[in-house]
């Protein structure tokens, strides 16, 4: 399936360093964890998002909802979109 822009809201943003804001964003979808995780899923809003932003999704996994955390790894100024898993540690 494809990015839904207008389920992608940013809830909020913090200054981190000098002049690199990031900001947390919320995205509902009907997608598998996978489709997120897909390259260019999120080319749609390369406008929108920033390295370092994170994403929290309510998406599905294996049939049941679920949400996830994706921290995005490419975005403006690039050709696509890329976002990972975020890892707690």
């Amino acid at each position: 399936m494809a990015l839904n822009t207008q389920s992608l809201a940013r809830m909020g943003s913090i200054p981190f360093a000098a002049g690199d804001g990031k900001s947390l964003y919320f995205y509902a979808t009907g997608d598998t964890v996978a489709n997120l995780l897909a390259a260019n899923y999120f080319n749609g809003a390369t406008k929108m998002l920033n390295k370092g932003d994170v994403i929290l999704a309510a998406c599905v996994l294996n049939g049941t909802p679920t949400t996830t955390h994706l921290v995005v790894t490419s975005a403006k100024g690039a050709a696509v979109v890329t976002v990972a898993a975020a890892i707690f540690a």
